[in-house]
């Protein structure tokens, strides 16, 4: 079965290490002020998901 992802958030949560999975935990259960600091604070891990979900996005545009 193939997996859904709702967002790049999701795909952290599912994908990620321990690490990035309570990363993205924090950033949802954020305020917008604190997710501001999440993401500039670590916004190479956002970028990193925010890519793979784009490259997923495209696969299943391809495959459909």
């Amino acid at each position: 079965m193939t997996q859904h992802y709702d967002n790049a958030i999701h795909m952290m949560e599912v994908q990620g290490g321990s690490f990035v999975q309570s990363l993205a935990h924090c950033y949802l259960m954020a305020d917008p002020v604190n997710k501001t600091k999440l993401r500039d604070t670590f916004a190479g891990y956002f970028e990193n998901y925010e890519h793979r979900f784009d490259l997923w996005k495209q696969q299943q545009r391809e495959a459909a």
